[in-house]
């Protein structure tokens, strides 16, 4: 499994299903802070992702900055109908999606 789990939304609401103990799915609210803490939207894409030496696991890896923040997003995709977006893109659940 190089890019993680994907979960559906009845997971990640459950969270003793989805989380370890003492942990716990965030809110949006908690994202925007981490978002804001990664330098906004546009720098936040950047220090996030995560890099494995030479084996960039992003179709587009950025040439600086890349996992200052130890997060180490994975470009897992969405599962629709299809993948979408692996290797190129994450998404993730707070508790407030939908």
């Amino acid at each position: 499994m190089a890019y993680g789990n994907l979960y559906q939304w009845s997971s990640a609401v459950n969270e003793s299903k989805l989380c370890p103990v003492g942990w716990r799915v965030p809110t949006a609210d908690e994202w925007a802070i981490m978002i804001k803490e990664a330098g906004g939207e546009k720098d936040a894409i950047i220090t996030l992702k995560m890099v494995d030496g030479q084996n960039h696991q992003w179709a587009k890896p950025d040439a600086k900055n890349l996992n200052e923040s130890g997060f180490s997003a994975l470009p897992g995709g969405i599962k629709s109908s299809d993948f979408e977006d692996l290797g190129r893109a994450s998404y993730w659940w707070t508790l407030d999606s939908r």
